[in-house]
Protein backbone atom coordinates (compact mmCIF):
# COMPACT_ATOMS: atom_id res chain seq x y z
CA UNK A 1 0.00 0.00 0.00
CA UNK A 2 1.49 3.29 -1.15
CA UNK A 3 2.35 5.68 1.50
CA UNK A 4 0.15 8.71 0.74
CA UNK A 5 -2.33 6.26 0.40
CA UNK A 6 -1.96 5.21 4.47
CA UNK A 7 -1.83 8.83 5.55
CA UNK A 8 -4.69 10.01 3.40
CA UNK A 9 -6.72 6.70 4.97
CA UNK A 10 -5.68 7.29 8.71
CA UNK A 11 -6.75 10.48 8.03
CA UNK A 12 -9.93 10.27 6.75
CA UNK A 13 -11.46 7.32 9.14
CA UNK A 14 -10.15 9.75 11.91
CA UNK A 15 -11.90 12.56 10.35
CA UNK A 16 -14.23 14.18 12.83
CA UNK A 17 -17.11 13.98 10.17
CA UNK A 18 -17.14 10.43 10.62
CA UNK A 19 -17.24 10.13 14.53
CA UNK A 20 -19.52 11.29 17.09
CA UNK A 21 -17.30 11.35 19.53
CA UNK A 22 -13.71 10.29 20.03
CA UNK A 23 -11.85 8.94 22.99
CA UNK A 24 -12.17 6.24 24.51
CA UNK A 25 -13.46 2.59 23.23
CA UNK A 26 -16.76 2.09 24.08
CA UNK A 27 -18.21 -1.21 26.16
CA UNK A 28 -21.06 -2.47 27.32
CA UNK A 29 -22.49 -5.41 29.52
CA UNK A 30 -25.19 -7.93 29.17
CA UNK A 31 -27.13 -11.41 30.78
CA UNK A 32 -29.54 -13.16 31.53
CA UNK A 33 -30.87 -15.54 34.21
CA UNK A 34 -32.78 -18.87 33.63
CA UNK A 35 -35.76 -19.12 36.11
CA UNK A 36 -33.85 -22.08 37.44
CA UNK A 37 -31.31 -20.34 38.69
CA UNK A 38 -33.27 -17.76 40.81
CA UNK A 39 -35.05 -17.28 44.19
CA UNK A 40 -38.64 -16.18 42.48
CA UNK A 41 -38.46 -18.51 39.34
CA UNK A 42 -38.68 -16.20 37.44
CA UNK A 43 -35.59 -14.95 34.82
CA UNK A 44 -33.26 -11.70 34.80
CA UNK A 45 -31.99 -9.31 32.26
CA UNK A 46 -29.59 -7.16 33.32
CA UNK A 47 -27.52 -4.60 30.80
CA UNK A 48 -25.25 -1.74 31.48
CA UNK A 49 -24.42 -0.18 28.28
CA UNK A 50 -21.49 1.68 29.86
CA UNK A 51 -22.78 5.12 28.70
CA UNK A 52 -20.89 7.96 30.45
CA UNK A 53 -23.35 11.06 31.51
CA UNK A 54 -23.83 13.38 28.25
CA UNK A 55 -25.53 16.08 27.88
CA UNK A 56 -27.78 15.51 25.75
CA UNK A 57 -27.39 11.65 26.13
CA UNK A 58 -27.27 8.98 23.64
CA UNK A 59 -30.44 7.30 25.67
CA UNK A 60 -33.49 8.15 27.57
CA UNK A 61 -36.51 6.45 29.44
CA UNK A 62 -39.19 6.08 27.16
CA UNK A 63 -42.49 4.98 28.61
CA UNK A 64 -45.19 4.25 26.13
CA UNK A 65 -48.98 3.07 26.45
CA UNK A 66 -51.20 3.11 23.07
CA UNK A 67 -54.79 2.26 24.08
CA UNK A 68 -57.65 0.38 22.41
CA UNK A 69 -61.28 0.38 22.81
CA UNK A 70 -60.38 -3.41 23.54
CA UNK A 71 -57.26 -2.87 25.47
CA UNK A 72 -56.49 -0.01 27.37
CA UNK A 73 -52.66 -1.19 27.43
CA UNK A 74 -52.63 -2.73 23.73
CA UNK A 75 -49.14 -1.28 23.47
CA UNK A 76 -47.12 -0.95 26.73
CA UNK A 77 -43.45 -0.79 26.79
CA UNK A 78 -40.98 1.22 28.68
CA UNK A 79 -37.19 1.27 28.52
CA UNK A 80 -34.62 3.27 26.62
CA UNK A 81 -34.91 5.05 23.78
CA UNK A 82 -32.28 6.72 21.03
CA UNK A 83 -33.54 10.59 20.55
CA UNK A 84 -35.57 10.31 17.16
CA UNK A 85 -36.38 6.94 17.43
CA UNK A 86 -39.90 6.17 17.69
CA UNK A 87 -39.41 3.19 20.34
CA UNK A 88 -37.49 1.23 22.95
CA UNK A 89 -34.35 0.27 22.09
CA UNK A 90 -33.33 -1.83 25.60
CA UNK A 91 -36.23 -2.88 28.12
CA UNK A 92 -39.35 -4.76 28.22
CA UNK A 93 -43.01 -5.22 27.55
CA UNK A 94 -45.13 -7.38 29.60
CA UNK A 95 -44.49 -10.45 28.11
CA UNK A 96 -40.42 -9.87 27.29
CA UNK A 97 -37.44 -7.85 28.12
CA UNK A 98 -34.16 -7.24 26.50
CA UNK A 99 -30.82 -6.02 26.45
CA UNK A 100 -27.58 -5.87 24.32
CA UNK A 101 -24.57 -4.75 23.29
CA UNK A 102 -22.35 -4.17 21.22
CA UNK A 103 -20.79 -7.45 18.76
CA UNK A 104 -18.12 -6.38 17.26
CA UNK A 105 -19.44 -8.99 13.62
CA UNK A 106 -16.99 -7.22 10.89
CA UNK A 107 -19.25 -5.76 7.82
CA UNK A 108 -16.95 -3.22 6.49
CA UNK A 109 -14.15 -3.35 4.14
CA UNK A 110 -11.60 -1.22 2.58
CA UNK A 111 -10.60 -1.88 -1.16
CA UNK A 112 -7.39 -1.28 -3.26
CA UNK A 113 -8.61 0.20 -6.58
CA UNK A 114 -6.97 1.03 -9.83
CA UNK A 115 -8.71 4.00 -10.83
CA UNK A 116 -8.57 6.02 -14.06
CA UNK A 117 -9.97 9.91 -13.87
CA UNK A 118 -11.88 9.82 -16.78
CA UNK A 119 -12.19 6.88 -19.06
CA UNK A 120 -16.07 5.17 -20.11
CA UNK A 121 -17.65 8.38 -21.45
CA UNK A 122 -15.82 11.32 -19.27
CA UNK A 123 -16.17 9.10 -16.58
CA UNK A 124 -14.19 8.22 -13.80
CA UNK A 125 -13.48 3.99 -13.22
CA UNK A 126 -12.10 1.43 -11.01
CA UNK A 127 -10.53 -2.07 -12.42
CA UNK A 128 -13.34 -5.03 -11.69
CA UNK A 129 -13.15 -8.69 -13.02
CA UNK A 130 -10.72 -7.43 -15.79
CA UNK A 131 -13.19 -4.78 -16.77
CA UNK A 132 -13.36 -0.56 -16.60
CA UNK A 133 -16.49 -0.32 -14.18
CA UNK A 134 -17.65 3.47 -13.95
CA UNK A 135 -17.50 5.11 -10.56
CA UNK A 136 -20.51 7.73 -9.38
CA UNK A 137 -19.53 10.80 -9.06
CA UNK A 138 -22.04 12.85 -6.28
CA UNK A 139 -21.20 16.27 -5.40
CA UNK A 140 -22.11 18.34 -2.23
CA UNK A 141 -21.69 21.50 -0.62
CA UNK A 142 -20.92 22.33 3.34
CA UNK A 143 -21.80 25.86 4.45
CA UNK A 144 -19.07 26.85 6.88
CA UNK A 145 -19.31 29.16 9.83
CA UNK A 146 -20.05 30.25 13.20
CA UNK A 147 -23.78 31.56 15.35
CA UNK A 148 -25.02 31.49 11.76
CA UNK A 149 -22.54 33.61 10.22
CA UNK A 150 -21.70 31.67 7.14
CA UNK A 151 -18.61 32.44 5.71
CA UNK A 152 -17.74 30.15 3.17
CA UNK A 153 -19.33 27.50 1.13
CA UNK A 154 -17.12 24.47 0.11
CA UNK A 155 -18.46 22.42 -2.81
CA UNK A 156 -16.73 18.51 -3.25
CA UNK A 157 -16.79 15.25 -4.80
CA UNK A 158 -18.07 11.55 -3.91
CA UNK A 159 -17.05 9.07 -5.62
CA UNK A 160 -18.75 6.02 -4.99
CA UNK A 161 -18.08 2.44 -6.41
CA UNK A 162 -20.15 -0.06 -8.08
CA UNK A 163 -20.10 -1.80 -4.10
CA UNK A 164 -21.77 1.07 -3.29
CA UNK A 165 -18.15 2.04 -1.32
CA UNK A 166 -17.38 5.58 -0.51
CA UNK A 167 -13.53 6.38 -1.79
CA UNK A 168 -11.35 7.71 0.42
CA UNK A 169 -10.69 11.33 -0.57
CA UNK A 170 -7.81 13.56 0.66
CA UNK A 171 -9.30 16.13 3.03
CA UNK A 172 -8.12 19.38 3.80
CA UNK A 173 -9.22 23.00 5.14
CA UNK A 174 -10.55 23.66 1.57
CA UNK A 175 -12.53 20.75 0.78
CA UNK A 176 -11.79 17.75 -1.01
CA UNK A 177 -9.13 16.87 -3.52
CA UNK A 178 -10.80 15.31 -6.72
CA UNK A 179 -9.02 12.02 -6.98
CA UNK A 180 -6.21 11.00 -9.75
CA UNK A 181 -5.64 8.07 -12.15
CA UNK A 182 -3.80 5.44 -10.20
CA UNK A 183 -4.22 3.17 -6.81
CA UNK A 184 -7.02 4.43 -4.69
CA UNK A 185 -9.10 3.14 -1.71
CA UNK A 186 -12.58 2.51 -1.81
CA UNK A 187 -14.39 1.99 1.96
CA UNK A 188 -17.29 -0.78 1.81
CA UNK A 189 -19.90 -0.47 4.57
CA UNK A 190 -22.80 -2.19 5.18
CA UNK A 191 -24.48 1.26 6.65
CA UNK A 192 -24.45 2.41 3.45
CA UNK A 193 -27.26 0.55 2.43
CA UNK A 194 -30.91 0.95 3.41
CA UNK A 195 -31.22 -1.40 6.09
CA UNK A 196 -34.88 -1.90 8.21
CA UNK A 197 -33.87 -2.11 11.38
CA UNK A 198 -36.58 0.23 12.83
CA UNK A 199 -38.59 -2.65 11.98
CA UNK A 200 -36.73 -4.76 14.94
CA UNK A 201 -37.41 -1.68 17.62
CA UNK A 202 -41.05 -1.58 16.81
CA UNK A 203 -41.63 -5.56 16.49
CA UNK A 204 -39.66 -5.92 19.52
CA UNK A 205 -42.33 -3.57 21.94
CA UNK A 206 -45.50 -5.93 20.59
CA UNK A 207 -43.63 -9.39 20.77
CA UNK A 208 -44.97 -12.08 22.62
CA UNK A 209 -42.10 -14.46 23.16
CA UNK A 210 -38.64 -15.45 22.24
CA UNK A 211 -39.86 -17.00 19.32
CA UNK A 212 -41.42 -13.24 17.89
CA UNK A 213 -38.13 -11.49 19.51
CA UNK A 214 -36.25 -13.84 17.33
CA UNK A 215 -37.95 -12.68 14.06
CA UNK A 216 -38.07 -9.19 14.87
CA UNK A 217 -33.98 -9.09 14.89
CA UNK A 218 -33.75 -10.84 11.42
CA UNK A 219 -34.37 -6.84 10.52
CA UNK A 220 -31.11 -6.10 12.21
CA UNK A 221 -28.88 -5.65 9.65
CA UNK A 222 -26.18 -2.67 10.94
CA UNK A 223 -24.95 -2.36 14.35
CA UNK A 224 -23.85 -6.01 15.00
CA UNK A 225 -25.38 -6.52 18.53
CA UNK A 226 -25.79 -9.05 21.21
CA UNK A 227 -29.52 -9.48 22.35
CA UNK A 228 -30.39 -11.52 25.62
CA UNK A 229 -33.87 -12.14 26.56
CA UNK A 230 -36.29 -13.43 28.45
CA UNK A 231 -40.29 -13.83 28.08
CA UNK A 232 -43.24 -14.64 30.74
CA UNK A 233 -43.16 -18.68 29.52
CA UNK A 234 -39.44 -18.55 31.24
CA UNK A 235 -37.32 -18.83 28.16
CA UNK A 236 -34.06 -16.97 27.66
CA UNK A 237 -31.64 -16.98 24.68
CA UNK A 238 -28.52 -15.09 24.07
CA UNK A 239 -28.11 -14.39 20.26
CA UNK A 240 -26.39 -12.28 17.87
CA UNK A 241 -28.26 -9.66 15.22
CA UNK A 242 -26.40 -8.79 12.30
CA UNK A 243 -25.87 -9.02 8.55
CA UNK A 244 -23.02 -10.43 8.31
CA UNK A 245 -21.33 -10.87 4.71
CA UNK A 246 -19.38 -13.80 3.25
CA UNK A 247 -16.06 -13.37 2.12
CA UNK A 248 -14.85 -14.68 -1.15
CA UNK A 249 -11.84 -16.98 -0.69
CA UNK A 250 -9.56 -14.37 -1.80
CA UNK A 251 -10.13 -12.10 0.56
CA UNK A 252 -9.23 -14.49 3.30
CA UNK A 253 -5.87 -16.31 2.23
CA UNK A 254 -4.09 -15.07 5.60
CA UNK A 255 -2.31 -18.07 7.24
CA UNK A 256 -0.05 -16.94 10.01
CA UNK A 257 2.14 -20.14 9.46
CA UNK A 258 1.75 -20.88 6.09
CA UNK A 259 1.04 -17.84 4.18
CA UNK A 260 1.73 -14.46 6.59
CA UNK A 261 1.65 -11.99 3.27
CA UNK A 262 -2.06 -13.59 2.33
CA UNK A 263 -5.29 -11.36 2.44
CA UNK A 264 -7.63 -10.74 5.46
CA UNK A 265 -10.54 -8.76 5.81
CA UNK A 266 -8.85 -6.25 8.86
CA UNK A 267 -6.28 -5.58 5.95
CA UNK A 268 -6.75 -3.76 2.88
CA UNK A 269 -8.06 -6.62 0.22
CA UNK A 270 -7.51 -5.94 -3.46
CA UNK A 271 -11.01 -4.41 -5.11
CA UNK A 272 -9.66 -6.25 -8.26
CA UNK A 273 -13.04 -8.82 -7.95
CA UNK A 274 -10.86 -11.44 -6.37
CA UNK A 275 -12.33 -10.47 -2.55
CA UNK A 276 -15.90 -9.62 -2.88
CA UNK A 277 -18.32 -9.83 -0.74
CA UNK A 278 -20.66 -13.58 -1.56
CA UNK A 279 -23.94 -12.79 -0.05
CA UNK A 280 -24.68 -13.02 4.00
CA UNK A 281 -24.65 -15.51 6.47
CA UNK A 282 -28.01 -16.75 7.28
CA UNK A 283 -29.87 -14.84 10.16
CA UNK A 284 -30.57 -18.47 11.65
CA UNK A 285 -26.41 -19.58 11.44
CA UNK A 286 -25.26 -16.28 13.28
CA UNK A 287 -24.34 -17.49 16.75
CA UNK A 288 -27.23 -18.05 19.54
CA UNK A 289 -27.83 -19.91 22.42
CA UNK A 290 -31.40 -20.66 23.52
CA UNK A 291 -31.91 -21.88 27.46
CA UNK A 292 -28.39 -22.38 27.89
CA UNK A 293 -27.91 -25.93 30.15
CA UNK A 294 -26.05 -23.48 32.77
CA UNK A 295 -29.10 -21.66 33.54
CA UNK A 296 -27.52 -18.21 32.40
CA UNK A 297 -25.54 -16.19 29.19
CA UNK A 298 -23.58 -13.51 29.62
CA UNK A 299 -22.01 -11.13 26.59
CA UNK A 300 -19.12 -8.28 27.19
CA UNK A 301 -18.07 -7.35 23.98
CA UNK A 302 -16.10 -10.74 23.62
CA UNK A 303 -15.79 -13.05 20.81
CA UNK A 304 -18.92 -15.38 20.74
CA UNK A 305 -17.63 -18.63 19.69
CA UNK A 306 -14.50 -18.55 20.43
CA UNK A 307 -13.41 -18.37 16.85
CA UNK A 308 -9.82 -16.18 17.59
CA UNK A 309 -8.91 -18.74 20.11
CA UNK A 310 -6.15 -20.33 18.14
CA UNK A 311 -5.45 -16.77 16.94
CA UNK A 312 -7.21 -16.98 13.56
CA UNK A 313 -10.84 -16.29 12.90
CA UNK A 314 -10.70 -17.26 9.25
CA UNK A 315 -10.61 -21.01 10.08
CA UNK A 316 -14.09 -21.32 10.45
CA UNK A 317 -17.43 -21.96 8.83
CA UNK A 318 -17.96 -18.56 8.57
CA UNK A 319 -15.74 -15.19 9.58
CA UNK A 320 -17.53 -13.22 12.17
CA UNK A 321 -14.99 -10.55 12.93
CA UNK A 322 -11.68 -10.32 14.44
CA UNK A 323 -11.51 -7.29 16.98
CA UNK A 324 -13.23 -8.24 20.20
CA UNK A 325 -13.06 -7.29 24.25
CA UNK A 326 -9.96 -9.80 25.48
CA UNK A 327 -12.75 -11.33 27.68
CA UNK A 328 -12.14 -10.42 30.89
CA UNK A 329 -15.09 -8.71 31.77
CA UNK A 330 -17.59 -11.56 30.34
CA UNK A 331 -15.07 -13.91 32.26
CA UNK A 332 -15.70 -12.03 35.60
CA UNK A 333 -19.32 -12.03 34.96
CA UNK A 334 -19.82 -15.61 34.39
CA UNK A 335 -17.83 -16.29 37.26
CA UNK A 336 -20.05 -14.17 39.57
CA UNK A 337 -23.26 -15.59 38.30
CA UNK A 338 -21.68 -19.62 38.84
CA UNK A 339 -20.15 -18.67 42.04
CA UNK A 340 -16.43 -19.74 41.06
CA UNK A 341 -15.18 -16.32 41.22
CA UNK A 342 -14.46 -14.05 44.30
CA UNK A 343 -16.85 -11.98 45.82
CA UNK A 344 -19.40 -14.02 44.09
CA UNK A 345 -22.74 -13.95 44.89
CA UNK A 346 -23.81 -16.80 43.45
CA UNK A 347 -22.88 -18.95 46.56
CA UNK A 348 -23.40 -23.11 46.77
CA UNK A 349 -26.61 -23.77 46.37
CA UNK A 350 -28.19 -20.05 46.50
CA UNK A 351 -30.43 -18.75 44.31
CA UNK A 352 -30.02 -15.55 42.91
CA UNK A 353 -32.54 -12.53 43.29
CA UNK A 354 -32.81 -9.13 41.94
CA UNK A 355 -30.55 -7.72 45.00
CA UNK A 356 -27.77 -10.28 43.97
CA UNK A 357 -26.99 -8.19 40.62
CA UNK A 358 -26.21 -4.98 42.61
CA UNK A 359 -22.80 -5.69 42.96
CA UNK A 360 -22.49 -7.80 39.82
CA UNK A 361 -23.45 -4.04 37.76
CA UNK A 362 -20.99 -2.36 40.27
CA UNK A 363 -18.10 -4.80 39.96
CA UNK A 364 -14.81 -3.34 39.61
CA UNK A 365 -12.41 -6.51 40.54
CA UNK A 366 -9.77 -6.75 37.49
CA UNK A 367 -9.60 -9.97 35.84
CA UNK A 368 -6.09 -8.99 33.70
CA UNK A 369 -4.70 -7.45 37.02
CA UNK A 370 -5.84 -10.45 39.31
CA UNK A 371 -3.47 -12.38 36.11
CA UNK A 372 -0.58 -10.14 36.25
CA UNK A 373 -0.30 -8.89 39.94
CA UNK A 374 1.71 -11.56 41.13
CA UNK A 375 4.22 -11.37 37.96
CA UNK A 376 4.33 -7.18 38.59
CA UNK A 377 5.41 -7.27 42.11
CA UNK A 378 8.30 -9.85 41.18
CA UNK A 379 9.33 -7.44 38.69
CA UNK A 380 9.18 -4.60 40.87
CA UNK A 381 10.97 -6.01 43.36
CA UNK A 382 13.87 -6.81 41.09
CA UNK A 383 14.14 -3.05 40.16
CA UNK A 384 14.04 -2.30 43.85
CA UNK A 385 16.76 -4.78 44.60
CA UNK A 386 18.92 -3.19 41.67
Amino acid sequence: LPGSLALRADQFFDHPHLWIEKGGRSMSNNWVVSGDNTESGHPIVCNDPHLSLNNPPLFYFSHIVVATEEDPEDLYTIGAAFPGVPGVLLGHNKKIAWATTTASFDYSDVYLENFTESLVDGAPTVTHNGEEVEVTVLTDTVKVGSFGNIIKEITFPIYITHRNAIMVTEITSEGVAPLTSGPQLSFGWLGFEKTPEIQTVVLNMVAKDIDEMMHSLTYWHIGGANFVAADIHGDIISTGASKIPIRSAGAMTFDQDSNPTGTAPWWVLPGDGSADWEGFIPANEVPFVLNPEKGFAVTANNDQVGQTLDNDPLNEDYYLGYDYDIGFRGGRITRMLDGTGPFSPAVEGKKLTLEDMVPIHADTFSGMGDRLTELLIVEIDKLIAE
